[in-house]
């Protein structure tokens, strides 16, 4: 079950057969066949890639299982793969593969809760940390540095998993000194100093799954959760609707 905002079944990307756009097109042919494809959020991909999207047990843009599909998954373990791009760009600017119009968060959210009684027995795990580098003429506007690490892993209940590898190392000179003394020729240097400085950053996530049993174990979860991460409990303040679930359009 994929949730993304392309495709990805392209049989080759820039002349390369590996790679972002063309994985599920690849396990595909490891598979013999789409039949155990579930696409859903996508819009956008090339007319072939379209093409093999009708043979995949689901495929709609909208990122919602109904019944029919519910009864279909039933008795299925579920490999659960979500990119960020599903989401709209509004909820998700920092993503180099932006396709409006998307999701919001609190829609995954409640798509995620939806997924209770069926057998997801995996996921996917990608790591993003952009930065902003120097500026590049002749706009002046500065580059984005971007790195990504992603995994795949199976856990057990309450099995901790941590990972880390993207480092940042940053080195920064300043020149500091007293006004106009500090610029004199030959001696200016006696008036100022330059501060060479090194800065080193990893980023380490850590996730721990929880079994759920029914909703009154999730809140004491939750509440746990809540107790352990201040800054979590702020979030959850400013911003109520991110655990509840948006009021569905009215149908005609």
């Amino acid at each position: 079950m994929s949730l993304d905002a392309h495709l990805d079944l392209a049989d080759e990307l820039e002349g390369r057969e590996v790679a972002h756009g063309t994985w599920a097109c690849r396990l595909g042919e490891e598979l013999g066949g789409f039949g155990d494809f579930v696409l859903l959020g996508m819009r956008s991909g090339t007319r072939d890639e379209w093409d093999r999207s009708k043979f995949c047990l689901w495929q709609s843009p909208d990122v919602v299982i109904p019944n029919e599909l519910r009864a279909k998954l039933a008795d299925r373990p579920i490999y659960l793969s979500v990119d960020i791009d599903v989401l709209d760009p509004s909820a998700a600017p920092g993503t180099g593969t932006p396709e409006p119009p998307g999701i919001s968060s609190a829609n995954l959210f409640h798509f995620l809760y939806s997924l209770e009684g069926l057998n997801v027995v995996a996921l996917d795990v990608k790591q993003t940390v952009n930065d902003v580098g120097d500026p590049r003429p002749p706009s002046l506007s500065p580059d984005i540095i971007k790195r990504e690490a992603e995994t795949s892993v199976v856990l057990r209940d309450n099995q901790t998993l941590v990972l880390g590898g993207l480092i940042r190392t940053r080195r920064t000179s300043t020149k500091q000194g007293i006004p106009w003394l500090s610029k004199i020729p030959i001696i200016g240097f006696l008036f100022g100093a330059t501060v060479d400085r090194m800065e080193r950053t990893e980023l380490l996530l850590l996730i721990t799954p929880r079994v759920i049993g029914d909703p009154s174990e999730g809140q004491e979860i939750l509440q746990q959760v809540r107790g352990q991460r201040p800054g979590l409990e702020r979030d959850l303040r400013t911003h109520p609707n991110i655990l509840r679930p948006e009021t569905e359009p009215a149908k005609p």
